[in-house]
C-alpha cells in the first residue's frame, strides 16, 4: 500500500481538514473505500473512452477530489469487459489523478454492444441534468447537513450557494398568495411602537432606524455590516421566513420594522416555524412575563401554543 502523500497544492475546497471516521470496505491509497466494488487497482491502468463526451470544469474535478479525500470513495469507476474502457466515473478519474491518489476502486460490468456501451456512458449524466431540486426539501436537508458536524461544501454547494437557495425560498414564501396572518390581522396591533422582540438569537425592534437610540437596542452591541452613513437611510426590514433561512445559515438577524403591525407578522412566522419557546418581549425597558406573551398572542397562532411535556 502506498505511504500517506500530503495533500496537493492546487487550491480546493479547504476540506482537508476532515477526515470521515466510518469503517470503510477497504482501502485504496490510504482512502477509505465505502462503495461495492470488484477490485482496487493503479490508476494509471485506466484507460478513458476517447469518445466520451461529458465535460468535467476543474472547478468540479477540484471539488470532487476534495470530497473523496474527506469523505472516503462513495462510489467507484465503472470499466466495460467489452473494450477495457472507462464508462462511468471519467471524473472521478480526473479528480484522482489530480489528488495524486495511485489507487482506486473499480466495477467491471458486461455490455452486449458498443451501442449499449456508449448508451450508458452518455446517460451517466444525462439522467442527472433531468432532475428537478425541490428547493424546499433541498433546504431542509441542507439544515439536516449543516449542523457543525462537517464541512458543509461536502455536499456540493458553496455556503454561498446554499444562502442564496434558502434566500431564494423564503422570497418565494413570501410572494405566494396572501398570508392568512395578513387578512386576519386585530384591529389592535399586539406590538408597540419601542417594541423589542427576541426571538431566539434573533432581535427584532419596532421602531425607526434613523433613531440611534433604537439601532443601539436592536443590535446591543453586535457590530453591523451595513455602513453607518447608509443605515440611517435604509429600512432594516424582513420576514418570519427570514428568520428561519438565517437559522439555516447559523445567522442572527436584526430585525426593524416600522410598524407594530409588520412587527406582528414576524413574529408570528417565526412562532409558525419555530414555535414560542425561545420568544421575549421587552417593552419600555422591562420584560414581560412569558405567560403574557401567550397571553398576547392566543391559541389561533399555528405553533404558537405551548405544549406541555
Amino acid at each position: 500500500m502506498a505511504r500517506k502523500k500530503p495533500a496537493p497544492k492546487h487550491e480546493a475546497p479547504k476540506l482537508y481538514d476532515y477526515r470521515t471516521a466510518a469503517d470503510p470496505k477497504a482501502w485504496a491509497d490510504e482512502i477509505p473505500v465505502f462503495c461495492a466494488h470488484d477490485a482496487i487497482i493503479m490508476t494509471s491502468d485506466l484507460k478513458p473512452n476517447p469518445k466520451n463526451p461529458n465535460q468535467h470544469p476543474l472547478e468540479q474535478v477540484k471539488l470532487l477530489g476534495a470530497i473523496i479525500r474527506a469523505q472516503g470513495w462513495r462510489g467507484p469507476i465503472t470499466i466495460s469487459n467489452r473494450s477495457g474502457l472507462i464508462v462511468r466515473g471519467h471524473g472521478r478519474l480526473m479528480a484522482a489523478q489530480l489528488e495524486e491518489l495511485i489507487e482506486v476502486p473499480v466495477d467491471y460490468q458486461n455490455y452486449s454492444s458498443d451501442a449499449e456501451e456508449m448508451a450508458d456512458l452518455v446517460a451517466d449524466n444525462r439522467i442527472a441534468e433531468l432532475s428537478d431540486a425541490d428547493a424546499k426539501m433541498l433546504a431542509e436537508v441542507f439544515a439536516d447537513i449543516n449542523t457543525g458536524e462537517i464541512p458543509f461544501t461536502l455536499s456540493g454547494y458553496s455556503e454561498e450557494e446554499y444562502s442564496d437557495i434558502v434566500n431564494a425560498l423564503a422570497e418565494a414564501l413570501q410572494d405566494q398568495t396572501k398570508d392568512p396572518e395578513t387578512a386576519t390581522e386585530p384591529d389592535k396591533p399586539i406590538t408597540k411602537n419601542g417594541d423589542l422582540w427576541i426571538l431566539g438569537k434573533h432581535r427584532v425592534i419596532c421602531g425607526d432606524c434613523s433613531i440611534p437610540e433604537d439601532r443601539d437596542r436592536l443590535f446591543d452591541g453586535a457590530e453591523s455590516k451595513i455602513l453607518p452613513e447608509l443605515i440611517e437611510k435604509l429600512l432594516v426590514g424582513g420576514a418570519g421566513t427570514t428568520l428561519v433561512s438565517y437559522d439555516s445559515v447559523k445567522e442572527v438577524a436584526y430585525i426593524m420594522e416600522l410598524t407594530p403591525e409588520s412587527t406582528d407578522i414576524i413574529v408570528k412566522r417565526f412562532i409558525r416555524a419555530i414555535g414560542d419557546e425561545e420568544i421575549r418581549c421587552i417593552r419600555k425597558g422591562k420584560e414581560l412575563p412569558f405567560e403574557a406573551i401567550q397571553g398576547m398572542f392566543g391559541t389561533g397562532v399555528e405553533g404558537g401554543e405551548r405544549q406541555d411535556e
